[in-house]
Order: structure tokens, then sequence, then C-alpha cells
């Protein structure tokens, strides 16, 4: 039985949406962070690109520093979390205020893990 055309456009669609998306590799809590007790460290499986340095801005304060060799950005969401990382590196560092840490790092994760270029 042959396939119709919408359904090969549709599977040629679903397999572009995997291959662009951006997917977590491993969430690793850091020991010995300066700024917190309640650090994790984000693993990526591609580079940060500024498309997606735009798209966790969207979460609060987005500063983006691009004077340094590796552009540097933080992403501020009061009272909650605070994001940071380096445009072409592959993890971000994500530090917790003190309250609600899981509920914050799975909004985090929910949203990368929405993230199509």
């Amino acid at each position: 039985m042959e396939k119709s055309a919408y359904q090969r456009l549709s599977f040629h669609i679903a397999v572009l949406n995997i291959l662009i998306k951006m997917q977590i590799l491993e969430i690793k809590k850091v020991l010995g962070c300066l700024e917190s007790f309640n650090a994790r460290d984000i693993f990526l499986e591609k580079q940060i690109g500024i498309a997606f340095i735009g798209y966790l801005g969207s979460l609060g304060k987005l500063i983006y520093l691009n004077e340094l060799e590796k552009p540097f950005f933080k992403v501020i969401v009061k009272g909650k979390y605070t994001i940071k990382g380096s445009q072409y590196n592959k993890a971000i560092r994500v530090v917790f205020s003190n309250s609600n840490i899981k509920e914050n790092l799975e909004q985090i994760v929910t949203l990368i893990n929405g993230y199509r270029e």
C-alpha cells in the first residue's frame, strides 16, 4: 500500500522536529558552588546559539554580553533562579533560590524540551 503525499510529508516533518530539537543529555547537581548550594548544570546535545539564548530570555531579564570572545548570557528570574552560560557551549548553569527547586527545574526542562530551531 502506497503512502499518501500527506503521510510522507508528515513523516519528514516529524524527522526534522527530532533533528532540530534541543535535548538535555544530563542534569548534575553542582558541588562546591560558591554562589549557592542549589545549583545545577544542564548538559545539552547541541551548542548554544543566539536563538536559544533569546528563547531562554523569555523567562525573565536577559543579559547578553557579546563583546567577549565567548559571548556570555544570564537570564534572571527574580526570586526563583538565574540561568547562565556562554554561547557555543553545550551546558548551562542554573542557580536556584532556596524555594521550589524541583518545580522551577521542571519548568526549565519543559521549556528546553519545547525548543525548536
